[in-house]
């Protein structure tokens, strides 16, 4: 059991703000997404990606270390989060975009607090 105070090394902060900064960029490009003439299930798989790798680190964390992250950046990921999470089941549900695309938006993971 670690007694000491808890820190974030270099790289794992930096995780956490890269997905941070992924998602804002998720949530920029799925707007330019909601002309169905501009989807396209690449741009879909780059976000995945983009995210995933990160979520992939992150999971790596502490507990307590996570827990950090989640009291000083949490509020920010969560509300762009949410951002993502409405615009993604609009675009999902409307039929005008090929299935391709709805699937590839469907399945991308988002990290939460638990």
């Amino acid at each position: 059991m670690n007694d000491g105070p808890i820190v974030l090394d270099r790289i794992n902060e930096e995780a956490f703000i890269e997905y941070r900064d992924s998602l804002k960029d998720a949530v920029h490009l799925i707007s330019i997404l909601s002309n169905p003439q501009m989807a396209n299930p690449y741009f879909v798989t780059q976000v995945h990606t983009q995210l995933s790798t990160s979520i992939i680190e992150i999971e790596q964390w502490p507990a307590d270390a996570l827990a950090i992250a989640w009291q000083t950046m949490g509020g920010e990921v969560e509300s762009l989060s949410d951002l993502f999470e409405s615009q993604r089941n609009r675009l999902v549900n409307d039929e005008r975009y090929s299935a391709d695309f709805r699937q590839a938006l469907a399945q991308i993971t988002l990290l939460t607090r638990n």
